[in-house]
């Protein structure tokens, strides 16, 4: 099963950029012969490679995900296939956002002994990533001009945004928490006990 992993999730990969045209930048949705509209097809196909992505996440981690990771890895991935697959179309911004979200992603779960004690600040870096991509699509798009999957897009980045934050107070807790656990064992030590 895990030789599998891989070649299913590139081939959804290249299914996702290759099923049809999307759109970003408030422009009119075509809807395909079928009734689908394209940005539906790219965000559909995105949530399937969302789970794709937790599993690759977890085969890299040197631990097991907590709640909170498979819920930044989830939005992350979404996130950035959407990107991808507009970029794909021609958008070479969105496409090096969609690449930035999946490096991201992947510098969190390499066993790299470097990575993994930067990982406080690169889940901060991640936040100023995600508000600069939010702040982004407002200014590049006219009021008015928004479209469903650019602001489906935000609320999920303002999700991952919320999630990194948890994430960086839980990790923080967790740390005071064997700081304070460090030192009691530290002073039994000493008096004896």
């Amino acid at each position: 099963m895990k030789k599998l992993v891989f070649p299913v999730f590139l081939l959804l990969l290249i299914v996702t950029f290759s099923v049809s045209p999307a759109f970003a930048h408030g422009e009119e949705e075509i809807v395909a012969t079928n009734g689908i509209s394209p940005n539906v097809v790219l965000f559909g196909i995105s949530l399937l490679l969302a789970p794709l992505t937790v599993v690759v996440s977890q085969r890299l981690s040197d631990q097991a995900l907590t709640k909170w990771q498979y819920c930044i890895v989830g939005l992350g991935a979404i996130g950035g296939f959407i990107h991808l697959g507009l970029g794909f179309r021609g958008d070479l911004l969105l496409f090096l956002n969609g690449l930035g979200y999946l490096a991201f992603l992947a510098l969190f779960f390499l066993p790299i002994q470097f990575l993994i004690e930067k990982r406080q600040a690169l889940r901060w870096a991640l936040i100023g990533y995600t508000a600069v991509t939010f702040i982004g699509y407002f200014l590049s798009h006219s009021l008015g001009a928004y479209d469903r999957l650019g602001l489906l897009t935000k609320a999920l980045e303002l999700g991952l945004i919320f999630f990194l934050i948890v994430r960086i107070y839980e990790v923080k807790r967790i740390g005071t928490n064997l700081s304070s656990l460090n030192s009691l064992q530290m002073n039994s030590e000493v008096s004896g006990d």
